[in-house]
């Protein structure tokens, strides 16, 4: 069948600078990474580096020179260029989380590409199975030119399979420091998984901005000739910090604040606004309706700095004059009311608040999950949310399925459960708490990558 499942990167492009590039995670998950390295005129250096997993530190891997379908001695030498115009392939057999190319230049341009392969490489010659079917002869030379620079990148191959050993592992690298003709054996990809690393410990609440609760917001009337509220009423009022991930959840208690009896209908409120943790916004809802009704939105920054009024529905405008932790409200709200569904819960969440876990090079991610408890007077309950951070913004967070455990009510919903999560070689992971309860609850979590 026609060679399957390869992935291919272009690490530099006739680069004329001095450079560094980090390679795609997806390379970590091939048993196989040839590098073709193209010259022109080219002075500098080449240091190709390799880690096991992220936490440490690169270093230089060990590679194999491919020279006409025969393999040079495996090193770890800097690759060093004079002037150099020449096209040359180097063979990686050892998968790493992290593979990154350091370049330094002086002269000319070097293009590099890196191509992952579902292969393992082995001497051809110790009853292998060859690329064209056959078993390679128990000679010093056999007669594959699979890595041959003519058809290294057109090869064909069959779709057999094989499983090694121990021993067998240690017969292919004897096979393969001997130098000789080799040949390609499919392998599939290699599965790894890597010890539990402890992510989030004794976790009590949650990962999501807080809502007020009864007294955090006061009210005063500003008098005639502040706006346009009715004179001689009662108005409902709550605000719901928010985030770019959605808002808190309302607030048990409205607050309410009635307007003097001036006779004007010109009459305005101003809500003082305490700083919520987390919180990019706040949501202001306030209308003479029981359930008041959305008015405006006001930002972080301007909560902060006072000055800020409502002068429509849905309109904040500086000018007001009021200090700062302050919004004066000059008109009632007509938008969606606190009991819409879309409000009831929190959905605030703060996943740039824990360390992130990077998953660079790992398909996915084992997550073993403890609550602790001091007893059982309360039901327990616990779900977790995963997030991973978008690879080209530092700001954006994007949630995964979450995860809810069922716990106590059945047999098989023990206090410590397991969930295997797609994480497809995302740089940034972060598992938050979105519901905890019970006696003393502490949530603990520990992520395990796989590949």
């Amino acid at each position: 069948m026609p060679n399957p499942n390869v992935f291919q990167q272009t690490i530099f492009n006739a680069a004329a600078a001095t450079a560094s590039v980090t390679a795609s995670g997806r390379f970590a998950t091939y048993p196989t990474c040839i590098v073709e390295i193209k010259t022109a005129g080219f002075s500098g250096t080449l240091d190709i580096q390799g880690a096991e997993t992220s936490g440490i530190a690169a270093a230089n891997v060990r590679y194999r020179t491919i020279q006409s379908a025969m393999l040079g001695y495996s090193t770890v030498t800097q690759l060093s260029y004079t002037t150099s115009t020449a096209v040359a392939r180097y063979i990686i057999t050892e998968p790493y989380a992290i593979l990154s190319f350091v370049m330094t230049r002086s002269a000319g341009t070097i293009t590099v590409t890196c191509t992952g392969w579902p292969f393992l490489i082995a001497q051809g010659n110790d009853n292998i199975r060859l690329t064209d079917g056959t078993y390679a002869a128990t000679v010093a030379n056999g007669n594959s030119d699979a890595l041959n620079a003519g058809t290294l990148f057109g090869l064909e191959t069959q779709a057999w399979s094989y499983g090694f050993n121990a021993a067998t592992w240690d017969r292919l690298r004897t096979m393969a420091a001997s130098g000789k003709e080799i040949g390609i054996l499919r392998a599939g990809h290699l599965a790894f998984r890597g010890a539990p690393v402890l992510h989030r410990n004794g976790i009590t609440a949650i990962d999501k901005v807080v809502p007020f609760v009864t007294g955090d917001l006061t009210s005063a009337d500003n008098g005639a000739g502040t706006g346009s509220l009715l004179a001689s009423t009662t108005y409902d009022f709550t605000v719901i910090p928010a985030n770019s991930l959605g808002p808190c959840s309302v607030a048990a208690t409205i607050n309410t604040q009635a307007t003097g009896a001036s006779g004007l209908n010109t009459h305005s409120v101003r809500l003082t606004i305490p700083q919520k943790t987390g919180a990019e916004k706040y949501i202001i809802f306030f209308s003479d309706a029981a359930a008041p009704l959305w008015v405006a939105e006001v930002t972080e920054a301007q909560r902060a700095a006072g000055d800020f009024e409502v002068t429509a529905v849905g309109t904040v405008a500086a000018g007001g004059g009021n200090p700062a932790g302050t919004i004066d409200v000059n008109v009632a709200g007509t938008g969606i009311a606190t009991s819409n569904a879309i409000i009831v819960p929190n959905n605030a969440y703060l996943p740039a608040t824990p360390p992130a876990y990077d998953c660079t090079g790992f398909e996915s991610v084992r997550v073993l999950v403890s609550l602790a408890l001091t007893d059982l007077r309360t039901a327990p309950s616990l779900s977790l949310v995963p997030f991973i951070r978008n690879e080209l913004t530092t700001t954006h967070w994007h949630q995964l399925a979450p995860l809810t455990l069922a716990l106590l009510g059945a047999v098989g919903q023990s206090l410590k459960q397991e969930f295997i999560l797609d994480t497809h070689d995302a740089t940034n992971l972060v598992i938050l708490v979105g519901t905890i309860a019970g006696q003393g609850a502490a949530a603990s979590v520990w992520l395990s990558p796989c590949r």
